[in-house]
């Protein structure tokens, strides 16, 4: 779940910046880390699946 929020930040983020010219460098920017921070909790919170044998 959060590295599908760190998905959709970033597809914001680049959409946001082609469409219209209101996305600065500093939101950017800060969208960005937010979203590889958010990615980095999510992979090390949520546990590995593990197979049932």
């Amino acid at each position: 779940m959060l590295m599908d929020i760190s998905k959709y930040m970033v597809t914001i983020c680049f959409i946001g910046g082609i469409i219209t010219e209101r996305i600065s460098f500093g939101t950017a920017s800060l969208l960005l880390i937010i979203a590889v921070t958010v990615f980095l909790v999510g992979f090390y919170v949520i546990p590995e699946k593990k197979e049932d044998e």
